[in-house]
């Protein structure tokens, strides 16, 4: 997942250990049941919504989780039972070409 991620969102973190420990502890109340892959596709730009900065000419790569968490609630169902999409973004299409 590091390497989808544009150079500039990678700089915000120290190192890609820094970040895979992020994801780790994250989601680690929760158990992957499933995934979907979408299909990639341009952006004509993004907004970060941390920093404001913009960035363009992307490509972007939605992906379906299905996470249920490891814990249940008794006040309810999982609250991991819905499909949650994430959008990463992967390196400038330009430094692509």
């Amino acid at each position: 997942m590091w390497s989808l991620l544009h150079p500039q969102i990678q700089a915000k973190w120290a190192n890609e250990k820094a970040f895979v420990t992020f994801i780790q502890h994250r989601f680690e109340e929760y158990s992957l049941q499933s995934f979907i892959l979408g299909n990639v596709h341009e952006l004509p730009y993004w907004v970060d919504p941390e920093t404001m900065i913009q960035y363009t000419q992307l490509e972007a790569i939605p992906v379906s989780l299905q996470l249920f968490p490891k814990v249940t609630s008794s006040k309810g169902p999982p609250l991991g039972s819905s499909l949650m999409e994430v959008l990463l973004i992967s390196k400038l299409l330009s430094s692509l070409l």
